[in-house]
């Protein structure tokens, strides 16, 4: 109905002339609220609108703009949203307008435009207001408008940079338009091209595929950007991490033609962002900017906001190639002196270190400098971050440990300043708060032990604040090397303060050599030093192996065996996390009965011995994950026990970039081949399984097939190479059993013993021989013989063989040399042994020995 009624109004208002109403602005700006209004009056109020706009008349923007909410049911979306936008621009933040037309845009954006709800979204961004409901509905509507493929590149910009600056975020909202926007990149001016690369960047959506489309265009357009859609592009490329060198030299190379070649610098507004984006967030220095630098922060600095300032100078740091005259830095720190009593001590500290980093010697800065510093320190160093107390320290130390620039007195500072420094800088490391960061605060405290040695600093103040700070990050960072020191108690505060500064200093290398990973594998990145980061978690060590020098035998094995002789024994505290097992020994203690409290505190049962208590068993007093009783710590303390060391242990190890666990070292070439014959093995069962042939399986396959084949042709005429063997054999057994050493006689010279092993190795062999002819279920077992011979005797119908001539009474065959023979165990059974007067096994009966004496023949058949 409302669309219905808006069109009806749209087409009465073609027809009627554009001032036919006799309403004045005047009066309709105080006109009372009407249910109905006339085309004619709703059109001429947009017209004033508009005009009230143009004119910068808020009051009248204003009271126009109450005017038009009742009638925002007869205006279309666009007119809407240029209301808005005139309403964002003039700074017209009234929520009474705001808050019923936003409350009325579901109803009052019917079927809008990808346009209407670009101004829409760039309206509220412009005015930071944040309504969910009219987003929400904007983003819907957009979404919707994406699916039907109606949206143009210059109104998904303003949609990108409407959103990204509230920071709102709506689901699948920047994927659908990224997805949009890629092919038609080649719709958008310069200004759309960095907004839109901005607003992505904001969003942190680092869409690769859309910022390699946005390229060439770019860089088609670069002469058209101004300085700052120059900026835009830098910026955008620094949130995302981006560093695509190619179109960031362009951007560099534009820069030096609008301000160097013209001798024009770079407005103060731009220039601290664009120096921040290049030097700090991508570490990209290319020429072109650095003379940018060199030229125009001299010239534009006196007229830069103190935080355009903490941005830009602290970043000078990071411009290896930087040439800073007296000429360019005399302007630059005179106005971060004149500036700095506005300043926070984070902010001061991160400019000395860039005045030390460009070598500024003038003492009038260092001295006023030093002094805001000392002030600051004693007046409120709570306020102070660790991190930054511990870099003033090292800054301090460094001016007055460095060498003296030429022509000037230096350092700038007496022994009364630097004493006094340290004093304020002690006392506002004791009131800082403690470091979220553990490694962080390791780090600061180490910095502060570097700072006090190289100042030649004898302030106990601080060697105890640096003992008491490192002691209480043992518990918080476990480090075998520091808790080594930590246990020397016994030799004296100030060398156990020695020891414990060598020792976080090495922890302290640990830490930036993380930092030089980050660099070398962005300089080498096929050398793996990503991997290595990320295996650095926690406080480690490196110890590099090399072929160099001293280190000649240096392998990893001979590395570990070194690191296995350091062990530092340490005792049991209350409240610690046992590590081991640990139980105390059965038997006397060597403590006087006085002290049975203890064992009896923990149910320990104990007597008295000879004046002694004396622990009737073994007691487990340490359990692996359970903490230390205090009872438990005070009775192993007594017996001066030490249940506890530490070591350092490799944990990872990097060589052809690649980071494996140590683990890896304890595999030697006995473990890889029983590794290897396993999986052969078990490759070679599930392939002969499962049916399919494979290299480990054909051995197999092939000894299987050849065995049913052997059994197949025994009796036919049909025979070959591989088989004859096997049919020999089974056509005279007696002369195989001939040839067998088992069945042979003994030489003319063996001992009547020796023939009597034999005679009971034999037995033992027949009763082995008659427990085997059945197996688990009952099945007499199917050998090849058994089989063949059935094959010989019945197989095709075949009548049973005749029988051969024998002599009278000899059953069968292999009766013939009882009793040096070979029993049948088929003979005396109920079914009869089927091959009968042909068996080579003799049918005669033999004699039967029992189970305890055929184990004892065939343990001991030397003493039978």
């Amino acid at each position: 109905m409302a669309a219905m009624r808006r069109s009806a109004a749209r087409a009465t208002t073609a027809a009627a002339p554009l001032f036919a109403s006799g309403v004045s602005a005047r009066a309709v700006s105080a006109a009372p609220v009407q249910e109905d209004y006339t085309p004619q009056q709703v059109l001429r109020l947009c017209t004033h609108l508009h005009s009230a706009f143009v004119s910068n008349d808020k009051a009248r923007l204003r009271a126009l703009g109450l005017s038009l909410v009742p009638m925002l049911h007869l205006l279309r979306p666009s007119e809407v949203s240029m209301a808005l936008n005139h309403f964002a621009h003039a700074k017209v933040l009234d929520m009474n307008l705001w808050q019923p037309i936003s409350d009325m845009l579901p109803e009052v954006f019917i079927d809008p435009d990808c346009k209407a709800l670009g101004l829409a979204a760039n309206a509220y961004a412009r005015a930071s207001l944040k309504h969910e409901a009219a987003l929400a509905f904007i983003a819907d509507s957009a979404r919707a408008l994406a699916n039907q493929g109606n949206l143009e590149g210059r109104n998904v910009a303003m949609l990108i940079n409407g959103y990204s600056k509230l920071r709102v975020r709506h689901p699948g909202l920047m994927e659908v338009l990224s997805q949009q926007l890629i092919p038609r990149v080649k719709e958008l001016n310069e200004i759309d091209l960095a907004t839109v690369a901005n607003g992505f960047a904001r969003m942190a959506v680092a869409d690769s595929q859309l910022f390699d489309a946005l390229r060439e265009p770019t860089a088609q357009a670069m002469e058209k950007f101004s300085v700052q859609n120059l900026a835009m592009l830098a910026n955008a490329h620094a949130r995302i991490m981006r560093r695509d060198t190619a179109l960031l030299d362009l951007v560099a190379a534009e820069l030096h033609k609008r301000s160097v070649a013209k001798g024009q610098p770079i407005a103060a507004k731009y220039l601290p962002s664009i120096v921040h984006a290049f030097a700090m967030k991508l570490s990209l220095c290319p020429p072109d900017l650095v003379q940018v630098v060199e030229f125009s922060l001299p010239r534009v600095i006196g007229q830069m906001e103190k935080s355009d300032v903490i941005l830009t100078v602290p970043s000078l740091v990071h411009i290896p190639s930087l040439c800073a005259p007296p000429d360019f830095r005399n302007p630059v720190f005179n106005h971060c002196l004149s500036i700095m009593p506005e300043l926070t001590g984070n902010a001061v500290v991160s400019i000395l270190e860039a005045a030390l980093f460009l070598r500024h010697d003038c003492q009038v800065f260092w001295r006023g400098s030093l002094q805001h510093c000392e002030a600051s320190l004693s007046r409120n160093g709570a306020s102070w971050e660790l991190k930054y107390v511990s870099t003033l320290a090292l800054l301090v130390a460094e001016v007055w440990a460095g060498a003296a620039p030429a022509g000037v007195t230096w350092p700038p500072f007496g022994e009364d300043q630097k004493s006094d420094l340290f004093a304020a800088i002690t006392t506002a490391a004791g009131a800082c708060a403690r470091i979220n960061d553990s490694s962080e605060e390791l780090r600061a405290v180490a910095d502060l032990a570097v700072a006090a040695a190289r100042a030649e600093v004898a302030n106990p103040e601080l060697e105890g604040l640096l003992l008491r700070r490192a002691r209480e990050l043992l518990i918080v960072v476990p480090s075998s090397a520091v808790a080594a020191a930590g246990s020397e108690a016994s030799r004296g505060e100030r060398q156990q303060a020695s020891r414990l500064i060598e020792d976080i200093l090495m922890v302290l290398a640990c830490l930036r050599i993380r930092k030089a990973l980050v660099i070398g594998h962005e300089r080498h990145p096929d050398a793996g030093m990503d991997k290595l980061r990320e295996a650095t978690n926690g406080n480690m060590g490196f110890i590099f192996a090399t072929n160099l020098g001293f280190a000649l035998n240096c392998t990893l094995d001979h590395i570990r065996e070194v690191l296995s002789r350091y062990t530092k024994s340490s005792a049991a505290k209350v409240g610690q996390i046992a590590v081991i097992d640990w139980f105390i020994p059965s038997g006397p203690t060597g403590m006087d009965p006085s002290q049975t409290a203890f064992f009896q505190a923990l149910n320990i049962g104990t007597k008295i011995v000879k004046g002694q208590i004396e622990l009737v068993s073994d007691f487990q007093i340490l359990k692996v994950g359970e903490k230390v009783s205090a009872s438990g710590a005070v009775l192993l303390a007594k017996l001066g026990i030490q249940p506890f060391s530490y070591q350092m242990q490799v944990q990872q190890v990097y060589q052809d970039a690649t980071v494996f666990s140590a683990a890896v070292l304890d595999i030697s070439d006995a473990v890889l081949i029983q590794k290897f014959i396993a999986g052969v093995a078990n490759m070679a069962a599930f392939s002969r399984e499962v049916g399919i042939p494979t290299e480990a399986g054909l051995p197999h396959a092939f000894g299987n097939a050849f065995r049913n084949v052997a059994a197949l042709v025994a009796d036919f005429d049909f025979t070959f190479k591989e088989v004859e063997d096997v049919k020999k054999f089974l056509a005279d057994p007696s002369a195989y059993a001939a040839a067998s050493p088992a069945s042979a006689p003994a030489a003319g010279g063996a001992a009547p013993a020796a023939g009597a092993a034999a005679k009971k190795a034999e037995v033992v062999e027949e009763e082995e021989e008659e427990e085997q002819d059945f197996d688990l279920f009952g099945c007499q077992p199917k050998t090849l013989s058994n089989f063949s011979e059935s094959l010989r005797l019945k197989s095709k119908g075949q009548e049973e063989a005749e029988p051969p001539d024998l002599p009278e009474g000899v059953p069968s065959l292999g009766s013939v040399k009882h009793p040096e023979c070979t029993p049948c165990v088929f003979a005396h059974r109920p079914s009869g042994c089927a091959p009968g007067a042909n068996c080579t096994y003799c049918h005669f009966e033999h004699e039967k020995i029992s189970r305890v004496r055929l184990k004892k023949a065939m343990v001991t058949p030397s003493q039978e």
